[in-house]
């Protein structure tokens, strides 16, 4: 429930940096087609603010700029593309993490129902029919194993929370690997 509502609300943040980042390109983007069409139509027109003063390496210089404002506006279109690639990725992330959490909570399940059976056993080891030694040894492995679980269950509860970040991690529990990309 908190991952997905975390989920959730990554992709809300991310809409909304999306959408101000949009915003200020376009906003950038216009702004820089504007001055390209201004410069583009007095090329056109020839219009010269004093033809005495502006010989030709002034014009050299506006179609110079002409060409850099050009290569901006090419540059801002591709961070454009470039934010709404990783927004894609991002929302990608979030609805993948949401549909790995089944996965997490049945092997959770599992978990404690092997658990709970290992109680139950330690519980049965404890008749007066197995001789006294035996029975402690019992004991002591049902508790060993049981600590194991526990941890192991630990071990999912950390790595649920860290799948939220929508990074693939390696771990290990009571001695055994595993790793979040497999439970999916």
């Amino acid at each position: 429930m908190q991952q997905r509502e975390l989920a959730e609300k990554m992709l809300r943040n991310t809409g909304r940096e999306k959408k101000d980042l949009q915003e200020q390109l376009v906003e950038t983007i216009s702004g820089f087609t504007d001055v390209i069409d201004g410069l583009q139509e007095q090329c056109a027109e020839g219009v010269r603010t004093t033809s005495s003063s502006l010989g030709p390496p002034d014009e050299e210089g506006a179609r110079e700029q002409l060409r850099e404002l050009a290569a901006q506006n090419r540059r801002a279109q591709a961070e454009l593309q470039s934010m709404q690639q990783r927004e894609k990725l991002q929302r990608e992330r979030a609805e993948n993490a949401a549909a790995r959490q089944p996965g997490v909570h049945e092997q959770l399940r599992q978990l404690r129902e092997e658990r709970d059976a290992l109680r139950a056993q330690l519980a049965g080891a404890g008749a007066p029919s197995a001789p006294q030694s035996a029975r402690e040894q019992s004991e002591q492995a049902l508790a060993q194993e049981l600590k194991r679980f526990r941890q192991d269950v630990e071990g999912l509860h950390h790595q649920k929370e860290s799948t939220s970040s929508g990074s693939c991690r390696t771990g290990t529990a009571s001695g055994r690997s595993f790793r979040t990309a497999s439970y999916t």
